[in-house]
């Protein structure tokens, strides 16, 4: 039997037992899916990136590089001989273009070119200088032909520079190869003179791709890494949080329903946020009012009748 309703009395004949909430799941997981789902993407692509189109791409950029750094010695070889007034024949031309074939292999510079040889040839593809990079430094001004000890030393090489700077000449572009000299891969690349008078030929250790290529995966898996762990710690604040404002609605909401008096439904519920569960957080609230009128309008003709 209800009771007659004042401020401080129950609004029922007896406390209602608690009824224990269900077990529901969480949206953390759901949340934590939602943010860590682009960075996975973004990781699996970067990473296939660098196993199949990087390498490539790193091939056509050591392939430019050669090219522009064999154009520009070319450049110098042309310099040179103007310089002197003489061809590729003459022994001062070959005895200052070894000295400085010399110099360009052994150069800092070449390191990203991975450059293991240098090799000038005539129009016909003939070796008129060569150089090493693991001879001993110093040798082309010690050695009177270190050409002919490259070509003696590595002979199926210079069969394959000899063709490809002829077909440099004949294309009037760049022209490459590829040889395996003692297990490693290498990248022959030839650029004819601006002034077609010989070629410019340089080998590269085609292996440096590879470690370009291993290089760009770590890198992408440690950047794929850190953006996941910054994404689930951002995602696991904000689970928590949106869990949180979950909870209380559901916390307000049994508060309401299981109100003891009056005075308990007139604690208002402060919205939180400015998204939708603020819009419910109000909608709850607009209830709880509604609920209190009506229990004051209950009162009023309880005691109206009395």
């Amino acid at each position: 039997m209800t009771q007659t309703i004042h401020p401080t009395t129950t609004l029922h004949d007896g406390v209602p037992a608690a009824i224990a909430p269900r077990k529901h799941g969480s949206v953390r997981p759901t949340l934590l899916a939602l943010a860590l789902l682009p960075a996975l993407v973004t990781g699996i692509l970067l990473t296939t990136y660098n196993s199949t189109t990087q390498p490539e791409a790193q091939r056509r950029l050591i392939l430019d590089g050669a090219a522009y750094s064999g154009k520009s010695f070319s450049g110098r070889v042309d310099d040179l001989m103007e310089n002197i007034g003489q061809s590729l024949e003459n022994a001062e031309v070959l005895s200052t273009l070894q000295v400085r074939t010399e110099e360009l292999v052994t150069n800092n510079d070449t390191r990203t070119l991975a450059l293991t040889d240098a090799v000038i040839t005539d129009t016909l593809g003939n070796i008129k200088v060569a150089h090493n990079k693991d001879y001993e430094l110093g040798l082309a001004a010690t050695e009177a032909n270190v050409g002919a000890r490259w070509v003696k030393e590595n002979p199926e090489l210079a069969k394959l520079v000899t063709h490809t700077a002829q077909k440099a000449q004949t294309t009037d572009n760049q022209a490459t190869a590829h040889f395996v000299r003692d297990g490693i891969p290498l990248l022959i690349s030839a650029v004819p003179f601006t002034t077609h008078v010989g070629t410019t030929v340089f080998v590269i250790d085609e292996r440096t791709i590879n470690n370009y290529t291993r290089a760009g995966v770590r890198n992408n898996i440690a950047l794929t890494a850190l953006i996941l762990a910054l994404t689930s710690v951002l995602g696991v604040l904000a689970a928590n949080r949106l869990s949180r404002r979950i909870r209380n609605i559901s916390l307000q909401a049994r508060r309401i329903s299981q109100a003891h008096t009056v005075e308990e439904l007139k604690v208002p519920i402060v919205p939180s946020g400015n998204d939708e569960l603020t819009t419910l957080e109000e909608d709850l609230d607009l209830l709880r009012e509604t609920t209190v009128i009506m229990v004051e309008q209950a009162e009023e003709e309880s005691g109206a009748l009395t």
